[in-house]
């Protein structure tokens, strides 16, 4: 295991400085959830390696994997309303 953070995002602003802040303090890995497909912060991630950023898109494969997770039944019926019910799911799916 190593450490690694993930975090759900819609255009985030300073998206670079937040990616190379968290890997310099030691975070191996982080999965990027973006909740817009056409997030113009995509073009960030794109420039780091996959070993280290991994780049996830809302959209029905997504959303079939969150199915599948054991906290769906809990989170699931908010994932349209709540970011935190998306970021829930989406740490399972990392």
């Amino acid at each position: 295991a190593f450490p690694a953070i993930a975090v759900t995002v819609r255009r985030p602003e300073n998206f670079e400085q937040w990616l190379c802040y968290h890997l310099g303090v030691g975070f191996r890995h982080v999965f990027v959830f973006f909740d817009e497909p056409d997030d113009p912060a995509m073009a960030i991630t794109a420039r780091f390696p996959a070993s280290r950023v991994s780049t996830h898109v809302r959209g029905a494969a997504l959303e079939e994997r969150w199915a599948h997770q054991s906290l769906f039944g809990k989170f699931g019926p908010w994932r349209e309303s709540e970011v935190m019910a998306r970021q829930m799911l989406n740490v399972q799916v990392a």
